[in-house]
C-alpha cells in the first residue's frame, strides 16, 4: 500500500493551527502557511474549500481568537492589541472586531472582566 502524501494528511485543524502560530508575528500569507505545511498554496485552498472555508476567513478567525485572548487576559490597550494582531490603527481593529463579535473591543473586555467584589464585603 503506498504511503499517503503529506498533503493528504492536511486537515483543517492543522491549517488553523499553523495560521494561528504565524499570526503571532503578523498576518500570515497563504504562501507562508503552505510552506509551513509542506503543501502548495493551491492544496491549502482546496482543503479549505472542501469545508466551505476560504483562507481569508481562517486568518480572520485566528485574529479574532487572539484579540479575545488579549482583551480577556491582558492589560494591553486597544491600540497595542490592534498592532499585535496586524492592524495599523485601533479604529480599523474596532470595526473588524465589531463585525466579528457584534460589540466593541471595550464592551467585550468589560463583559469578560472578572466580577467586581461586592461593596458590602469591603466594608
Amino acid at each position: 500500500m503506498p504511503e499517503p502524501r503529506k498533503s493528504q494528511n492536511l486537515g483543517i485543524a492543522r491549517i488553523r493551527c499553523v495560521v494561528a502560530e504565524l499570526s503571532a508575528s503578523g498576518v500570515p500569507s497563504l504562501a507562508s502557511v503552505a510552506e509551513r505545511l509542506s503543501a502548495s498554496p493551491r492544496t491549502v485552498q482546496r482543503r479549505l474549500a472542501e469545508h466551505g472555508l476560504c483562507f481569508r476567513r481562517v486568518v480572520e478567525d485566528a485574529r479574532l481568537g487572539m484579540a479575545c485572548v488579549f482583551l480577556e487576559r491582558s492589560e494591553l490597550g486597544i491600540e497595542q492589541i490592534a498592532r499585535q494582531i496586524g492592524y495599523n490603527s485601533s479604529s480599523a481593529f474596532a470595526r473588524a472586531f465589531g463585525r466579528w463579535a457584534g460589540v466593541t473591543p471595550k464592551t467585550y473586555r468589560r463583559a469578560a472582566g472578572r466580577p467586581r467584589p461586592d461593596p458590602e464585603c469591603l466594608a
